[in-house]
C-alpha cells in the first residue's frame, strides 16, 4: 500500500504529427486520447470509434464562440465579444498607454491635433497590414487594413472597430477616433 505524501513522477506525451500525416494514417484514436497537429496547432480528441479525418476539431468552449461574451459596454467595446478578444483588446490598450500616452498628451498640451495608436494584430493563419507608417495616427484619420492568408487558410472576418459591412472583407477601413484595435482572424479551408 503506498505510504502518504508519496509522489509520483511522470510526464505525459501527447501524440502529434504534421497535417498530413495525420491523414495518411488515418488513426482512430482511443477514447479521451488527445492528437496534436504541429503545423496547423489543432487538436483532436478521439472517441474510440471515428477515425482521425472523421473528428471534429476540438474548440474552445462556448465561452469562445463569438458572441457569446456579454458585457454592458462601460469598460470594453461593443465589438469585443468574447474572453480572448477582451484579454487581447485590454492588452493592447494596456500596451498603448505604456509606450505611447505621452506622445497624445504632448499633442495636445501643444494645440496640435490629438494622436491616436492603432493596434492591428493577426491570428493564427495569416498576417495583417495597414498603410501607415507606424502605429501612430491623427485623429479622424483613415487607415486601410488588409489581411492576407498563409497557405491553407482563408480569411474569416474582422475583429474591432470596423464597418459591419467591411467585417468579411479582406481589405477594409478603420477610422481613427480613439485609440483602435483590429484582429484579422482566419480559417482552415476544408476541402
Amino acid at each position: 500500500m503506498p505510504q502518504p505524501n508519496r509522489y509520483v513522477t511522470a510526464r505525459l506525451s501527447i501524440r502529434r504529427g504534421t497535417k498530413d500525416q495525420w491523414e495518411q494514417q488515418d488513426t482512430v484514436l482511443l477514447e479521451g486520447e488527445p492528437g496534436w497537429e504541429i503545423d496547423t496547432r489543432r487538436l483532436k480528441i478521439g472517441d474510440g470509434q471515428l477515425s482521425w479525418s472523421n473528428l471534429p476539431y476540438y474548440t474552445v468552449g462556448d465561452s469562445e464562440a463569438a458572441g457569446s461574451f456579454i458585457h454592458d459596454e462601460s469598460v470594453l467595446p461593443s465589438h469585443v465579444n468574447s474572453v480572448s478578444s477582451a484579454v487581447e483588446y485590454l492588452g493592447a490598450k494596456f500596451k498603448v498607454y505604456d509606450d505611447f500616452g505621452e506622445v497624445d498628451f504632448m499633442s495636445g498640451f501643444n494645440g496640435g491635433t490629438s494622436k491616436h495608436i492603432f493596434t492591428l494584430v493577426a491570428g493564427t493563419g495569416g498576417v495583417a497590414s495597414h498603410d501607415g507608417a507606424d502605429n501612430i495616427f491623427d485623429y479622424n484619420s483613415q487607415v486601410n487594413i488588409t489581411a492576407v492568408p498563409f497557405a491553407g487558410y482563408e480569411f474569416d472576418y474582422w475583429t474591432g472597430n470596423i464597418a459591419s459591412e467591411s467585417i468579411g472583407n479582406p481589405q477594409a477601413v478603420v477610422l481613427i477616433t480613439q485609440d483602435e484595435y483590429a484582429r484579422a482572424n482566419f480559417k482552415l479551408i476544408t476541402p
